[in-house]
């Protein structure tokens, strides 16, 4: 076994290990949204599926198989087993990157691992009970097993987890996009007669599961509830789109700087600092558009000339991207993941934008990295994978500490029984399971601003190593 296997072998080790630690952690959220749906199976309680799409704009999909399992292996947690399968996506996008990797002829070593799977969105949500990451993997393997044109049984396999990533989450279109372009790239003569009859499993099981889901529920895409998810837009879409570019971009960081900054690098400085300011300025982050808790740490504002400025590094790589593939390859069209992933920002733009979508992309634009460059270990990328541990280590720390103030709070309001008199405020989406009487009004409201406060009923209060401080206040009305 050679160095640089071992060194991959270590990194996902210790990479699954930490995931675990935290399997059993407090929901956060809405990750309970999913995993209390398992209870649906020990009476068929359609009240459950209610209060399912009370909460989530999700499909049924996910919860359902999760609760299958539970019932199966009998197993009444129901958050462990949601939190598995996000672990499991880790293997699919491997297994992805493989594929990829024996059709483009490009070597994957530990470099490439790393930068990968250390991307804060894969990072976050591979311990998050939610289809986000799953449905992103299973579709980025699904893809890389069509990819090439030697037809196996397999292919169906592969057609069935593209056409499932879609069902878990409607905004996974993309990948029928992606492989609707790749095979017009291809521009094979016999290759839709051959092939047609294959691709047509993802759009038929798709379209099959929503209308036996209009049939049950009433709706097609989202509950009523949710139906605003669907108002189009028009007057946000530029900010919406530059927002997405942003985000996307600095997501990927380092690769999505490297070769950006390689010449006239005090030129560039200059440059991207009058982006900066025009960002501070003018862009506004809308709807989920942030980077979590690194928000409030970074600052509103700051975080909008940043995006604004990754949004340019993502139009000069789009364009380098464009013009090595024609050299390389001596290509007339543009390649069918550049000019996907931009349809897919451009149709995210006219709704309510939401950064976690962009998971669904991310394997793809690093994929096009790796195809494109040879990227080359030097000393600037012991800083860059630096940053990267910094920043997943300040998104799980923060994950932890809302994990266990919320249970805290939880077993407090349930010890008082005071639960459904409580205004549940900033962590409504991590305990929102326990209101059972929505009815009541409410006495206490629950708010971390010490602002104005003169007597709290109850001070809740998590840390790490006296440096971070989570607060929260009982306080009667």
């Amino acid at each position: 076994m050679n160095s640089d296997k071992k060194k991959i072998y270590i990194f996902f080790f210790i990479y699954f290990v930490i995931h675990i630690i935290f399997i059993n952690n407090f929901p956060i959220n809405f990750e309970f949204t999913f995993s209390k749906f398992s209870k649906f199976f020990e009476n068929y309680d359609k009240k459950i599926i209610d209060q399912y799409f009370l909460s989530q704009a999700n499909t049924i999909a996910f919860p359902f198989v999760a609760g299958l399992i539970s019932k199966n292996l009998n197993i009444e947690n129901g958050l462990i087993i949601t939190r598995i399968i996000s672990l499991f996506s880790y293997i699919f996008l491997f297994l992805g990157l493989i594929n990829f990797s024996k059709y483009y002829k490009f070597k994957i070593n530990f470099l490439l691992i790393a930068l990968f799977f250390l991307n804060p969105l894969i990072w976050v949500y591979g311990y998050r009970g939610t289809p986000d990451l799953i449905s992103a993997s299973l579709g980025f393997y699904g893809l890389s097993g069509l990819w090439n044109l030697k037809f196996d049984i397999k292919k169906f396999y592969y057609s069935f987890l593209i056409a499932f990533s879609i069902i878990l989450k409607p905004h996974c279109f993309i990948f029928g996009l992606i492989i609707g372009f790749h095979y017009l790239h291809l521009k094979r003569k016999d290759l839709f007669n051959n092939y047609l009859y294959l691709i047509s499993i993802i759009p038929t099981l798709v379209i099959l599961f929503f209308i036996i889901n209009h049939k049950l529920f009433g709706f097609f895409l989202y509950s009523n509830n949710y139906q605003e998810a669907l108002n189009f837009n028009l007057s946000n879409f530029i900010n919406n789109s530059l927002s997405y570019f942003g985000l996307l971009f600095l997501s990927v960081f380092p690769i999505s700087i490297i070769y950006v900054f390689d010449k006239k690098i005090l030129v560039k400085i200059f440059i991207y600092s009058f982006i900066f300011i025009l960002g501070y300025l003018f862009l506004e982050l809308y709807g989920e558009m942030d980077l979590g808790s690194l928000t409030s740490i970074l600052g509103k504002k700051n975080l909008s000339g940043l995006v604004l400025c990754f949004a340019l590094i993502g139009f000069i790589n789009i364009k380098n991207l464009i013009t090595v593939e024609k050299k390389k390859f001596n290509e007339i069209f543009v390649n069918p993941l550049i000019i996907s992933i931009v349809i897919y920002i451009l149709i995210l733009s006219f709704f309510r934008p939401v950064q976690r979508y962009l998971i669904v992309i991310v394997p793809f634009l690093y994929l096009l990295f790796f195809v494109n460059f040879h990227i080359v270990f030097d000393k600037k990328f012991v800083i860059y994978f630096l940053i990267l541990i910094v920043v997943n280590f300040a998104l799980t720390l923060n994950s932890i500490l809302n994990s266990k103030i919320s249970s805290k709070v939880v077993n407090y309001l349930l010890l008082k029984d005071i639960n459904n008199y409580t205004n549940l405020g900033p962590i409504n989406a991590n305990a929102n399971f326990i209101i059972t009487e929505n009815n009541q009004s409410k006495i206490f409201y629950l708010t971390n601003n010490s602002e104005g406060i003169n007597k709290y009923e109850k001070k809740f209060t998590v840390g790490f190593l006296n440096i971070i401080n989570k607060n929260l206040y009982l306080v009667k009305y």
